[in-house]
C-alpha cells in the first residue's frame, strides 16, 4: 500500500505526525515516533512541503492559486493608497510595529525504514531543506518608512539578524523501545552543499539623512554580512526524542524532542565583519547599482572599517524544543496537541517559527482526516486540513490561503508526500492472544 509521509520543519506540517499511524518522516518531529510504525518495512518515495508567512507586506483579496497564476500582473501600491483594498495589488505594512518574514521549503527524497526486532528500528533517508527568516524587523526598516524617509530627521533602528540557507541532508534514524511504555530515538544527519547568506546588525543604530542622496551614522557599532554561493560545506545535525505511553489514560502518549541541534563550520564562502563610527556616510546611489555580492563587499569595505574577512562561514541550524501529546477519544478519533519553541543559541543561526497546535484526527486503515488549528508565533490563528486516501495524502496547515479570497494574503502552507509499505500487515495474520494486549487497527 502507498501512503503519505510527513515533512517537518517551519510551520510543522502537523497533519502528518499527529494520530496513530506514523511514518518515517514523522521522526523529523520526534525520532522516537518510528517505534509506532505498524509495518515491518517502509519505502519513502518523495514529498514536498512549502510554507511562508510575513506581515511585512500583503496582496489584497487574493490567495495562493490566484497569485501563482498572476505573478507578472501584481503591482505595488504607493504609501498614499496602501489602505485602499485593490485586488491583486501589493501593499506593505503601515502599522508602527516590528515585522517578520518567514519561509521554509523541504524536499523529501528516497528513504527506507526497517524494524529489526521488537525493540530496534532503523531508517535511512535523503532530503533537501531551505530556511529563510528575519524576525523583529524594526519599524524604521519596514518598506514604506525605509523608502519614504525625510531629510534632517533622526531615525533609530534596533539590532537585527536575518539568514537564509539551503542544504542537503543524509540521515540515519534509530529508535529503541526501552520498556513497553517508553521509546527513545535519534536522527543523525550529515549535511552538505550549503548555499545562502546572513546579515547581522549587532548594535542599535541612530542615523540621519542630511540630503536625499546620503545617510550618516550618529552612533557607532559593528555589523557582519556573509554569503555562500558555491554549494559546499559539511556539517552535523542531530534530533533527539523520547515518547512515554499511557501517561494519563490508557492509549495516550507524550513526547518531547530537541530538533536541529547542530551546524556547519566548514562552509567556504565569505564572512565580513565591519565597524561604523559616528560621522560615517554612505551614498545611496552606490548601492543601487550593485550587481553581485563581490561588488557589495567592495563597496562596504570602502565605506566602513574592515574588522575581519573570513572564508569560513559558521552556521547553526534552527534548533527547537517540541512537545507532542496524543489522546484517543474513540475507536477512530483522537485529540492531539503540539508545541514548538525555537531556541536561539547564536547570532549566526537559522530560526524557525514558534507554534501551538490543537488537532482532531480521524484515522482508519485506508482513510485519515486531520483537522489542525495552529497558533503561529502564539498570535495568528490558522486552520488546516489534511487527508489520506489510500495512496495519497495531501494537506495544508493554512488551508484557506490556498483557494479562498483572503483580505490580506500574506501566508500559505502546502504539503504532499508518498510512501510504499506492504499491503498485508503480518501482525494481522496472527491469531490474537487472549492476554490483555493493546491492539490498534491500521
Amino acid at each position: 500500500m502507498i501512503v503519505i509521509s510527513q515533512i517537518g520543519s517551519g510551520q510543522e506540517a502537523n497533519g502528518f505526525f499527529m494520530g496513530r499511524n506514523k511514518t518515517l518522516i514523522s521522526s523529523s518531529t520526534n525520532p522516537a515516533f518510528t517505534t509506532q510504525i505498524s509495518s515491518p518495512w517502509e519505502l519513502q518515495l518523495a514529498g514536498i512541503h512549502a510554507f511562508f508567512d510575513t506581515d511585512y507586506g500583503h496582496i489584497f483579496q487574493s490567495n495562493l492559486w490566484v497569485v501563482s497564476n498572476n505573478l507578472n500582473r501584481i503591482r505595488e501600491l504607493p504609501y498614499s493608497d496602501a489602505l485602499i483594498p485593490r485586488q491583486n495589488y501589493l501593499a506593505y505594512k503601515v502599522d508602527d510595529s516590528q515585522s517578520h518574514i518567514d519561509s521554509r521549503a523541504e524536499l523529501s527524497g528516497p528513504g527506507f525504514f526497517y524494524r529489526i526486532n521488537d525493540r530496534w528500528n532503523v531508517g535511512l533517508s535523503v532530503g533537501g531543506r531551505a530556511v529563510a527568516s528575519v524576525f523583529d524587523i524594526p519599524e524604521v526598516l519596514n518598506y514604506y518608512p525605509l523608502n519614504n524617509s525625510f531629510t534632517e530627521t533622526e531615525y533609530f533602528s534596533e539590532s537585527l539578524y536575518g539568514s537564509g540557507f539551503a542544504w542537503v541532508e543524509y540521515s540515519l534514524h534509530l529508535a529503541y523501545r526501552l520498556r513497553r511504555d517508553l521509546d527513545i530515538g535519534i536522527n543523525l544527519s550529515i549535511t552538505d552543499k550549503h548555499i545562502g547568506g546572513a546579515a547581522d546588525i549587532s548594535n542599535n543604530v541612530l542615523y540621519i539623512s542630511d540630503d536625499i542622496s546620503t545617510v550618516r551614522a550618529l552612533t557607532g557599532g559593528e555589523f557582519s554580512i556573509a554569503t555562500v554561493e558555491n554549494a559546499n560545506g559539511q556539517g552535523l545535525n542531530i534530533d533527539l526524542g523520547v515518547v512515554k505511553h499511557n501517561v494519563f489514560v490508557k492509549g495516550d502518549h507524550l513526547g518531547i524532542s530537541i530538533l536541529d541541534l547542530g551546524g556547519t563550520f566548514t562552509v567556504d564562502g565569505r564572512d565580513l565583519k565591519l565597524r561604523y563610527t559616528p560621522g560615517d556616510v554612505i551614498v545611496r546611489e552606490d548601492y543601487r547599482t550593485l550587481t553581485d555580492s563581490e561588488d557589495l563587499y567592495d563597496q562596504l569595505v570602502e565605506d566602513f572599517e574592515l574588522v575581519s574577512d573570513n572564508s569560513n562561514v559558521p552556521l547553526l541550524y534552527p534548533t527547537a524544543i517540541s512537545l507532542q501529546y496524543h489522546k484517543p477519544t474513540s475507536k477512530y478519533w483522537s485529540m492531539n496537541l503540539a508545541w514548538t519553541q525555537r531556541i536561539n543559541l547564536s547570532r549566526k543561526q537559522l530560526r524557525r517559527s514558534n507554534s501551538v497546535v490543537a488537532a482532531m484526527v480521524y484515522d482508519r486503515k485506508n482513510l485519515a482526516i486531520h483537522i489542525p488549528l495552529t497558533f503561529y508565533e502564539y498570535k495568528n490563528v490558522k486552520a488546516g486540513l489534511a487527508a489520506r486516501f489510500y495512496y495519497l495524502t495531501i494537506g495544508s496547515d493554512d488551508v484557506f490561503s490556498l483557494f479562498t479570497s483572503q483580505r490580506r494574503f500574506n501566508s500559505s502552507d502546502f504539503y504532499i508526500s508518498l510512501n510504499l509499505y506492504p499491503i498485508i500487515n503480518p501482525n494481522k495474520r496472527k491469531k490474537p492472544s487472549k492476554k490483555n494486549v493493546e491492539c490498534y487497527s491500521f
